[in-house]
This record gives C-alpha cells, sequence and structure tokens, in this order.
C-alpha cells in the first residue's frame, strides 16, 4: 500500500472488518475461537474457526456500533491490542438473584463464570443454547412467559428487567 493511501486512512474511523488482524485457535476445552487482536476482549467462539469468524463479525460491528454511540475511539487496523478495561456490572448485580436463576435454567450455566457488564447483550451467550437465539427466545417463553424478541438485542440489564416484571404479573 503505498505511503499516501496509508497516510488517507490513517485518520479514517470507518474501518471494515476485514481490515483488522483475525486470529483463531482452540481454548483448552477444544472450542473454536476468533479474536481481532486490535480490540482488547473482542473473541466468539463457534463450532468451528469459519463459525467463529462469522459470530466475531457480529460481535465486531456492535462493539463498532457501541464504540460509534460512546464516542470511543475505533482502533486503527494494525495498532496495538487494546488495553482491557472493565465496564460498569451495577445495573446486572442489582438484578440478582434473579440473574443467576435466568443463568442457570436458561442458559444451563452459572452466572458466576460470566462477566456481564451493563452493556452486555443475550446474543454473547447463545452459544450455550442448541438452536441458538431462537432456541433461547423460546426458553424464556416457556419459563417465564414471557416473548422477548421485540427486545431481544437491548442491553441485558434492560432484558432481564422485563422478563422479572412481565413474568410477576
Amino acid at each position: 500500500m503505498s505511503f499516501l493511501r496509508r497516510l488517507a486512512r490513517w485518520g479514517r474511523r470507518d474501518y471494515r472488518f476485514e481490515d483488522y488482524d483475525i486470529q483463531t485457535g482452540y481454548t483448552r476445552e477444544g472450542l473454536a475461537y476468533a479474536s481481532i487482536r486490535e480490540f482488547a476482549s473482542l473473541i466468539a467462539p463457534g463450532a468451528t474457526h469459519e463459525e467463529a469468524v462469522e459470530e466475531l463479525r457480529r460481535a465486531f460491528q456492535s462493539r463498532v456500533e457501541f464504540m460509534r454511540r460512546n464516542s470511543e475511539r475505533i482502533p486503527r487496523p494494525g495498532s496495538k491490542p487494546g488495553r482491557v478495561g472493565f465496564a460498569p456490572n451495577d445495573q446486572i448485580e442489582a438484578l440478582r438473584p434473579f440473574v443467576d436463576e435466568f443463568w442457570s435454567e436458561i442458559l444451563g450455566t452459572s452466572y458466576l463464570t460470566s462477566y456481564v457488564s451493563n452493556q452486555s447483550q443475550l446474543d454473547t451467550w447463545e452459544q450455550y443454547v442448541p438452536g441458538g437465539r431462537a432456541a433461547l427466545i423460546e426458553r424464556v417463553k416457556q419459563r417465564y412467559g414471557v416473548d422477548i424478541s421485540e427486545f431481544y438485542d437491548e442491553p441485558l440489564p434492560l432484558v432481564l428487567r422485563r422478563i422479572r416484571d412481565q413474568s410477576a404479573r
């Protein structure tokens, strides 16, 4: 790439997924994953590396949208790996013990094994439910009598609050 092209891209903020250093590997448990070196903690699992890369593409788009909404700097392709910072989770913690119950009964795992922030979304945990999004929505309907289809993509504290409040009626 010419110097002028690189210079023109230097300040650009609309980088494409393909512009980044996509890395793949396997966890100790043998699960395939994909990550982007320039984004701290942007990792996606999958049954295969191809599936993990597609999950990563969705996570990348969601992260970039979030960063733009919050006026955060989007890492430049080829830049140093991002620093890990933890987002607040006080809204999630305020929903306990309902959160513990939801994780156990809907996702089939322990809430204590996950880091969930106020900005987290359900799609991060779809891989815990065979059948993904559709099956997760159906489990919530069966267990709590609430159809979350309309607000599934909202931040998790809002989704969980709605489930808790609507199922209590």
